[in-house]
């Protein structure tokens, strides 16, 4: 979890202290530390994932047992979060 957090940081504050461009979107696959529903989702229809496109809502009933890092990163930066986390191959 702490390179994932070196990252968030470095993305948020800017490593070489350049003005960065605005993160429009945030594009997660991970675990279920990145989980913000869709292990959800995918309980809840048996392990069908969901429709290409579908927006699965983020939820604080993660696995965690709050909200994920993507949450609050997207937060932080002001951008959409295409969450994939837990996505079956």
């Amino acid at each position: 979890m702490l390179p994932k957090l070196i990252l968030l940081a470095s993305l948020v504050t800017g490593i070489h202290g350049r003005p960065r461009r605005k993160v429009e979107n945030l594009i997660v696959f991970g675990d279920s530390y990145t989980d913000e529903g869709r292990l959800s989702y995918l309980i809840g229809t048996g392990g069908t994932p969901p429709p290409p496109g579908t927006s699965i809502p983020t939820s604080n009933t993660t696995a965690g047992g709050g909200y994920s890092w993507p949450y609050y990163a997207s937060q932080k930066l002001g951008a959409k979060t295409y969450n994939y986390a837990g996505k079956r191959p």
